[in-house]
């Protein structure tokens, strides 16, 4: 009896939890929502108190902020900016040697009657780089400028203002310059016409790069210190074999270029330094000093394909006649 009591007791027990856990479990759903909202209230209550203390702080005047001294880290910056235009100055003029290639192709395989208006349409393209490079270039002087003066202790006054006034200053300086002045005595430039010129079917070597460009008041004709040497006809005949280049390798010293086996013959039994083959020049030169040339091999190909072009027109007109 005392048995059955006690079994009757924990069932009794057994439906009490289970019908009180219910009723916890409906109080806790109720009390969920209600958290989040509690949460939002602390929230726009911060912010209401983080708005009246900004209220009592006076607005920034940006026009009478005026400059402060460059931290140790504003230097550095200073410095990075001034070499990251220096490198994008130089990635755009790598484009140029693409630039000469295209000219050079285009003008190849170009009639007579075009070769003019395409040399003109190259060259102006070519003087447009020139111009990006030195509009670049005044950037990068300018901000040189500044951050040598920051390092000197003598940091101008208004950054803003000596950035913009050096940039313009620059500018106006190039803007002021002959057509000559700008671009006659830029060595890509000389090379780019250079390479038209031989491209072009020209007789004879090319002119001074200043006669190629029209005289315009400013430029002067008869200063000894503007004297350049014209009359440039590229060989491309070996000075040692008298036959054309074959596998060339070109002086780093003077510029000659030699039949890389001919040029390998005249050193075989020497180390020192030897005059140069090529007629005329006086410079000594070593086999380290003979290298392969890309862009050299790239010149002489062009040309063998003019040389073959010309000897084919020729038989046409053989025929024809």
């Amino acid at each position: 009896m005392a048995r059955r009591n006690r079994h009757q007791a924990s069932s009794d027990i057994d439906e009490q939890e289970t019908t009180q856990r219910p009723a916890r479990e409906d109080v806790e759903d109720e009390e969920q929502p209600t958290q989040p909202r509690r949460r939002a209230s602390r929230k726009n209550e911060e912010l209401e108190d983080l708005e009246d203390d900004g209220d009592d702080d006076e607005p920034i005047d940006i026009d009478n902020f005026g400059n402060h001294p460059l931290s140790d880290s504003d230097k550095i910056k200073l410095k990075n900016v001034v070499t990251d235009w220096q490198s994008m100055t130089e990635q755009v003029m790598l484009h140029v040697t693409t630039l000469n290639d295209v000219g050079v192709n285009l003008l190849q395989y170009t009639s007579l009657n075009e070769k003019e208006k395409w040399t003109d349409e190259v060259d102006q393209v070519y003087r447009d780089f020139i111009f990006m490079e030195n509009t670049m270039s005044h950037h990068h002087q300018t901000l040189d400028a500044m951050y040598q003066a920051v390092q000197q202790g003598d940091q101008p006054n208004d950054l803003q203002e000596a950035y913009s006034d050096g940039v313009e200053k620059l500018d106006k300086a190039w803007k002021k310059k002959t057509t000559r002045q700008k671009y006659a005595r830029h060595e890509g430039y000389k090379e780019f016409r250079q390479r038209l010129w031989e491209s072009s079917g020209n007789a004879g070597g090319m002119p001074p790069v200043s006669e190629l460009i029209p005289k315009e008041d400013g430029d002067e004709s008869d200063d000894d210190d503007e004297v350049e040497i014209g009359g440039v006809t590229q060989d491309y005949k070996c000075p040692l074999t008298l036959a054309p280049l074959d596998n060339p390798l070109k002086s780093k010293i003077c510029g000659h270029s030699y039949s890389g086996d001919a040029i390998r013959q005249y050193f075989v039994n020497s180390r020192e330094s030897k005059s140069c083959p090529a007629s005329g020049c006086n410079k000594k030169i070593t086999l380290a000093d003979c290298v392969s040339d890309k862009d050299f091999n790239k010149r002489l190909k062009a040309h063998r394909r003019m040389q073959k072009r010309r000897e084919e027109e020729m038989e046409v007109d053989e025929v024809i006649e």
